[in-house]
C-alpha cells in the first residue's frame, strides 16, 4: 500500500481506507476500533499532500463510553421536518459544546466523572415528549 504524505513528527498516524492511506499530523490516534469522526484541514507542501487535523471526535452509539478530559463525542439525533430530539444531561462530567435538535449534539469532557445523557423525540402536534435512548459518558 501507498501512504500518501509524509511524517513529521512521532505523533503521526496513518488514516486508511481499504486501499487508500494517508498521513494525519497535529492530532494523536484514536483507538483502533473506535468510530471517529476527523476535522482536517487538507493541504500541500513542496509537492507532498498533507492533512492537518485540529479535532477528532469519537461517534459515540454504544451505550456506555469512555472519555478523556478534553475529548468530544458526536451523537446523531434522528430529527426531521416533524419532529425534535430534546437532550438532557445528568451530571457534569461532561458539557455541549453543540446541540441541533434536528440533527446531533456534540459533547466535551470537562472534568472526572459520570454524565448520562437522555435523548428524546418530540412531535410537531404532540407536547409530550418520548423517550429515546440513554447513554453513560465516564470521563476519566
Amino acid at each position: 500500500m501507498t501512504i500518501l504524505g509524509q511524517k513529521t513528527t512521532d505523533q503521526d498516524w496513518v488514516l486508511e481506507d481499504g486501499a487508500s492511506a494517508i498521513w494525519v499530523s497535529g492530532i494523536s490516534a484514536p483507538g483502533y476500533d473506535d468510530p471517529f469522526i476527523l476535522v482536517a484541514r487538507f493541504g500541500e507542501s513542496e509537492g507532498v499532500l498533507q492533512v492537518r487535523a485540529s479535532l477528532l471526535m469519537k461517534a459515540g452509539q454504544p451505550k456506555k463510553t469512555n472519555l478523556r478530559k478534553g475529548e468530544y463525542i458526536f451523537y446523531p439525533l434522528p430529527g426531521s421536518k416533524s419532529n425534535t430530539c430534546p437532550v438532557k444531561l445528568l451530571g457534569d462530567s461532561v458539557e455541549i459544546v453543540y446541540y441541533d435538535p434536528f440533527d446531533s449534539v456534540i459533547l466535551q469532557a470537562v472534568k472526572p466523572g459520570l454524565t448520562k445523557l437522555k435523548v428524546f423525540s418530540k412531535w410537531w402536534n404532540s407536547s409530550e415528549v418520548e423517550f429515546l435512548a440513554e447513554y453513560e459518558l465516564v470521563v476519566k
